[in-house]
């Protein structure tokens, strides 16, 4: 019986995480990847299928105490901010350690 409600938990966290993801959600873990934050968000058009016109404009960043840099980015199309996107690099040492948010790619567009 235990079994059974550990294998239901597990497969509602994982159809939770799928039907995130299918929407525009995403977690990327970049810690081996050894990125700057300049070169992150060249990597964005290569992570998501993302209109042509797309452009990434930072408007924030805030550091914890200890020491890990939150950036924040907004999708914008065309000029047009995209309602509800953001991406987040969490940035310690000057390298990007994870990123994550929500995009619009083409596939959603209206």
């Amino acid at each position: 019986m235990r079994k059974t409600i550990i294998l239901l938990c597990t497969l509602l966290v994982q159809l939770t995480a799928w039907a995130q993801l299918g929407s525009g959600h995403f977690f990327k873990s970049l810690r081996s990847e050894n990125l700057t934050e300049q070169r992150a968000v060249e990597y964005f058009n290569q992570w998501f299928a993302l209109p042509q016109e797309t452009e990434w404009q930072r408007v924030g960043e805030r550091t914890d105490r200890l020491g890990m840099t939150r950036v924040e980015y907004r999708q914008y199309v065309s000029g047009v901010e995209v309602e509800h996107s953001q991406v987040l690099l969490h940035i310690k040492d000057g390298r990007v350690q994870t990123a994550n948010g929500t995009v619009m790619e083409v596939r959603q567009a209206p």
